[in-house]
């Protein structure tokens, strides 16, 4: 408060001296002052207020059995699920665009949205834990892998997957299991994120790059590393592949990174079994014949939805809203979008 009111004296001597109009009225100024401390106070608040909720969660996470802190943090997860409330109206609305035969139940549907999803991303507050005993055993590998091939491979990979299940926990997952991964994210990292980016490990291997730093992205492929990208999205060039009677839109920038660079594209896909069970599922790695020097980019696609379908099929319920926004009527014949008219056939 006292830091307020020195700026208020400042910024007043000043517009007087460069002939502005005094404002040391106290009738007309007093309200814009309160306002103003009040706002930074109730931002102090909060602030004070998450980080102090997330010092006491990590230390409940230490001294208590995961069974009995995954309990006590579910009326937690219903508080913020309320928080959350707008977001959540968004994923229901989106429920229509779900294709007729592949509809989950609705009740199942919004449970899951709401208050699963919320419970599910406490995980993402420990994330220097999960290498542990007692937290990678929660997180199983599936499908068409081989662990120390992610782990040391010369070759540059590029994991491609969608907003789907508890997508937030991924990269962290991922790199608990020992694979360097780095993430790309649409957004700009705020501090909250980057302090539990500093969390992950390992710290040699940036967790996460922007959009705004594709740069850093190509330099982390280029070294052979392992990078994570999800397809879903409505940014860049994009094609629609068929998906159960409808069609399917998706970014074509992972297909193309992959074939620039000569990294192995493969999809992978979170889901959560039952609550802080989690089970990650490789598929096929995309043939190299299309990412050759002519560019399949539809069958690249196609490959990776249909490496998905079985489990997005089987948990339907864990689509969240970015996946189902992609989700379109069939069009009577295959159509891209790419801008310059290019129908699935990309030179390089």
């Amino acid at each position: 408060m006292f830091l307020a009111f020195r700026r208020y004296y400042h910024t007043s001597r000043e517009r007087t001296a460069h002939g502005f109009p005094s404002q040391n009225d106290a009738v007309t100024q007093l309200p814009y002052l309160l306002a103003t401390v009040i706002s930074k106070l109730i931002s102090q608040c909060r602030a004070a207020t998450t980080d102090a909720g997330f010092r006491l969660v990590r230390l409940a996470e230490r001294v208590l059995p995961v069974r009995v802190l995954s309990l006590v943090l579910w009326p937690a997860a219903a508080l913020w699920a309320l928080i959350e409330a707008k977001r959540h109206r968004n994923a229901m609305a989106a429920w229509s665009q779900f294709p007729p035969a592949w509809q989950p139940r609705r009740g199942m549907f919004f449970l899951r949205q709401t208050l699963g999803f919320s419970h599910a991303q406490f995980v993402f507050l420990w994330p220097d834990q999960l290498p542990r005993a007692r937290w990678i055993k929660r997180c199983r590998l599936q499908g068409n892998f081989d662990l120390e091939e992610f782990r040391t491979s010369q070759r540059p990979i590029v994991f491609i997957s969608m907003h789907f299940g508890p997508f937030e926990l991924l990269a962290y997952w991922l790199r608990a299991h020992g694979i360097p991964v780095t993430a790309l994210v649409g957004r700009p990292i705020s501090a909250n994120f980057a302090r539990l980016i500093a969390l992950s490990a390992p710290v040699h291997v940036p967790g996460a790059v922007t959009l705004t730093d594709m740069r850093r992205l190509r330099e982390a492929v280029g070294r052979k590393g392992r990078v994570l990208i999800f397809a879903d999205v409505d940014r860049g060039k994009q094609i629609e592949v068929p998906f159960e009677g409808h069609t399917f839109r998706m970014a074509t920038g992972p297909i193309r990174l992959a074939a620039v660079t000569g990294a192995e594209l493969i999809p992978c896909f979170i889901v959560e079994t039952v609550p802080w069970e989690f089970v990650i599922h490789f598929g096929s790695p995309v043939p190299q014949r299309y990412l050759g020097r002519t560019l399949d980019v539809k069958a690249a696609a196609t490959h990776l939805l249909e490496e998905g379908l079985p489990v997005l099929n089987r948990y339907r319920a864990q689509s969240r809203h970015r996946f189902l926004s992609c989700i379109m009527p069939e069009r009577k014949e295959g159509v891209s979008l790419e801008p310059d008219g290019v129908k699935g056939q990309i030179r390089r």
